[in-house]
């Protein structure tokens, strides 16, 4: 890339970042002013950090130009760009379980292969902080000793060779290629994308391995667009390489406004933002309605049941245990990373006990699966009805001898009491089981490109990340101008509970 090439866009939270490339009703965007001047849909590479923001990127432009999704062939991710040109197939990469099993045979902990959204892995797990430190060396190209001595973590060092070797090894036997693989391989193969025009999202976010890579895939590409933005570069713990931006030495564009972020949220983040050292000075505005910035002494001072969406984040996975414990004494169904706080198979026995109890249809299937939550049902007996056939509310009272009595919070006692009490308190609180959880709970880093219309954040810091907080300030103000920045109304700021905050 040289700088003739390059055009870099500055795109604060909410300003539209993907509208000005893709375009909007009104709008023709980047996209649209090159197809204006000649350039084929397929003539265009548009590549970002994450597989969502990428299949997003697609829909939207398959939406605005009127195209198909085939017509859009290089919209993806770099690694899916990698494994498509190098003609990886599935059965080739590494899987969850084959790092299972490697760290079955070394017998260390390990829960799989770790996702780069949830954040840093927990330190508590050996064989995920290992691999880790395995992909981070592999990431920003640094020598593995190195990245475990900086680490300060308690672990042998015979230990991470041990592991480094048997990875190695393992792939070697079976011919499987990791993401890191990928990256390297396709680099050093020298193959290129055909586009003549590459759009590079999220740009903060790649690491020094996949700045190598675009470097060599869009060696043909004419025109080079960058977009991102270096105030929210918070993936640096998984190799990311922000410096590579300032390296570009261009002239940046930034988008003027905020269409998320009121004028209140937008001073306290902006201030924020003005903490990190090394970064490009923005000139932009916040959006035209108000919101408010509050300061909590604690979570019981929140109200969960106030109308609008909510993220409920903590910098530390750790400290979002007490939001789920506040959510159920609270009465508000919520959803984490390990989904949802109102199981779907609860549901469907509480409607159709409901729908058997006031005379209803229901299918032998539903009775079945009804079954399992009350205790003085036979599966026997319902087995038996299933194989006569019969389909219709008499004849399973008749031969199944069923009776809907009571309402479903006493009959459906093989759902524990207390997920039957928290139900009751949900719908008590006007919340209706069956509707997408308004209430999001996980950490700053899992919540990367979303927003709400109410935002809490805890200040907490572990002991661990205020060690961070101290080699790496930049780091973690960016982490928390991320976690501010969610915030379409309220931004609620909440006192440190343990011990070392963030002071914000």
């Amino acid at each position: 890339m040289t700088q003739r090439d390059v055009q870099l866009i500055l795109g604060g939270p909410g300003s539209g970042k993907t509208s000005h490339l893709i375009g909007r009703e009104g709008q023709a965007g980047v996209i649209g002013e090159l197809l204006s001047r000649g350039t084929q849909p397929g003539e265009i590479a548009y590549v970002s950090f994450t597989r969502k923001a990428a299949d997003e990127a697609a829909t939207r432009a398959v939406a605005q130009l009127g195209c198909d999704r085939a017509d859009l062939p290089h919209f993806r991710t770099l690694h899916s760009m990698a494994y498509q040109l190098l003609g990886v197939q599935a059965k080739e990469v590494m899987q969850r379980t084959d790092y299972r099993e490697i760290a079955s045979l070394l017998g260390v902990t390990f829960t799989g292969y770790h996702d780069p959204a949830d954040g840093p892995a927990s330190p508590s797990k050996e064989g995920d902080l290992i691999l880790q430190w395995l992909g981070y060396a592999k990431a920003r190209q640094l020598d593995l000793k190195a990245v475990w001595h900086q680490s300060g973590e308690a672990i042998e060092w015979a230990l991470v060779e041990l592991f480094a070797a048997t990875v190695a090894q393992y792939k070697r036997d079976t011919g499987k290629l990791d993401f890191a693989d990928m990256l390297d391989q396709c680099t050093k193969s020298r193959v290129t994308c055909p586009a003549k025009v590459a759009i590079i999202d999220e740009a903060q976010d790649l690491s020094t391995a996949q700045w190598a890579l675009a470097r060599s895939l869009f060696r043909p590409a004419r025109q080079i667009y960058l977009a991102g933005d270096d105030d929210q570069a918070i993936h640096t713990w998984a190799g990311a390489d922000v410096e590579q931006l300032f390296k570009l030495k261009a002239q940046p564009t930034v988008l003027p406004v905020s269409h998320r972020l009121p004028r209140e949220v937008f001073h306290l983040a902006t201030a924020v933002a003005k903490r990190i050292t090394h970064r490009f000075p923005k000139a932009w505005e916040p959006a035209a309605h108000s919101g408010q910035v509050h300061h909590v002494a604690g979570l019981d001072h929140l109200d969960l049941n106030q109308p609008g969406t909510w993220m409920l984040l903590a910098r530390n996975r750790c400290f979002t245990k007490d939001y789920v414990t506040l959510c159920r004494q609270q009465g508000v169904p919520f959803v984490t990373t390990e989904g949802p706080s109102v199981a779907p198979e609860h549901v469907r026995a509480i409607v159709v006990w409901e729908r058997l109890r006031a005379g209803r249809g229901v299918t032998v299937m539903d009775v079945s699966e009804l079954a399992r939550f009350i205790p003085r049902w036979s599966f026997n007996e319902l087995a038996m009805t299933n194989e006569r056939g019969l389909h219709d509310m008499t004849s399973l009272r008749e031969h199944a001898g069923l009776k809907a009595e009571g309402i479903w919070h006493d009959a459906l006692a093989r759902i524990s009491l207390k997920d039957r009490e928290y139900y009751m308190h949900c719908l008590r609180n006007g919340h209706r089981l069956q509707a997408p959880p308004q209430v999001h709970i996980g950490t700053i880093h899992s919540v990367k490109g979303g927003e709400a219309d109410h935002v809490v954040l805890r200040t907490d810091l572990t002991y661990r990340t205020s060690l961070g907080l101290e080699a790496d300030p930049d780091n973690e103000h960016r982490v928390f101008y991320v976690g501010a920045t969610r915030a379409r109304k309220h931004l609620y700021l909440v006192d440190p509970q343990e011990g070392q905050g963030y002071l914000i």
